[in-house]
């Protein structure tokens, strides 16, 4: 995102820069300018070099906000992205590490261990049930035969984490400090906002989960 940000502020002055349609005048920012360079009444837009076009429609005084944001922008971008970075790897690699390992001996003394969960751990069966109903009405409606392979496969896993998930709510083996936030499914047919319009429930009820 930061280089997206670079990239559209970049366009951006050059597009205010063009004296054919905006104002050239240095306005209010006319004191910050002197300080940045000498600039004439009007900036030469006639070299074919796009690049020092563009540096000379940045001393333009309507460009210098836009201008401080892109040096702002490309700062934080470098720390954060290279130099931060830089630094884990290199200077603070040997801490990092140590740290790490301390917290997994802590961990192991107190008998717990790091869990990795799933999309399918932490929704419920009845969830998962809704998926496959709702994939089993998709390949019903659809005509694209290509479409219909790839629900088919989904359907196999859906099934497959729907016995697993059912198991494990039967035997008492959910994880009670899971907290899963949000909805379980960006299909709008399912969400409740909306699932009277499609008239999904409808369609849902008359698939089963076999």
């Amino acid at each position: 995102m930061y280089g997206v940000i670079l990239m559209h502020l970049a366009f951006t002055i050059f597009m205010y820069g063009n004296a054919k349609i905006f104002n050239q005048e240095l306005s209010s920012f006319s004191a910050l300018t002197t300080t940045v360079g000498s600039i004439g009444e009007s900036i030469s837009d006639s070299s074919e070099n796009v690049i020092l076009r563009w540096f000379n429609r940045c001393k333009i005084g309507h460009n210098l906000p836009l201008v401080i944001v892109l040096v702002v922008v490309a700062v934080v971008f470098f720390v954060k992205g290279f130099f931060l970075d830089f630094l884990r790897k290199t200077v603070f690699a040997v801490f990092i590490k140590e740290e790490d390992a301390n917290r997994k001996q802590v961990k192991k003394k107190n008998g717990k261990s790091e869990a990795t969960y799933t999309f399918f751990t932490v929704i419920k069966s009845e969830d998962i049930a809704a998926l496959i109903r709702l994939t089993k009405v998709t390949i019903k409606t659809t005509q694209n035969e290509n479409l219909i392979g790839l629900l088919k496969k989904k359907l196999v896993l859906l099934k497959q984490q729907y016995q697993v998930r059912k198991n494990d709510e039967e035997t008492n083996q959910v994880d009670p400090n899971i907290n899963f936030i949000g909805f379980f499914s960006y299909d709008v047919r399912l969400h409740p906002d909306y699932k009277d319009q499609f008239a999904i429930e409808e369609q849902l009820d008359d698939e089963n989960l076999d």
